[in-house]
């Protein structure tokens, strides 16, 4: 009897944001090798393709970015000595 034959695995990404994020990338480097092979009626509608993701995901990442203009630019340190000043 023979041993059963494994099929070869890719490794685990062990990073989460990037495990997030490789499917977007993956589909980033397939319009860009799509592009690069498009013949000119085609070329623009790729060009527009890969123009509106990548717009989309600066739109996603700039949304995710914490709203800076709610936080005091002190931050912590000037609650910490409005804490003190009560002594």
């Amino acid at each position: 009897m023979s041993a059963p034959v494994k099929s070869p695995s890719l490794p685990r990404i062990r990073n989460p944001l990037l495990r997030q994020e490789f499917p977007w990338l993956v589909s980033e480097v397939v319009l860009l090798l799509i592009l690069f092979n498009a013949n000119p009626p085609e070329l623009w509608f790729w060009l527009v393709v890969l123009v509106v993701v990548l717009l989309y995901r600066v739109e996603r990442w700039w949304s995710s970015r914490p709203n800076v203009s709610r936080v005091n630019p002190l931050g912590r340190l000037a609650s910490i000595k409005l804490a003190g000043e009560g002594n």
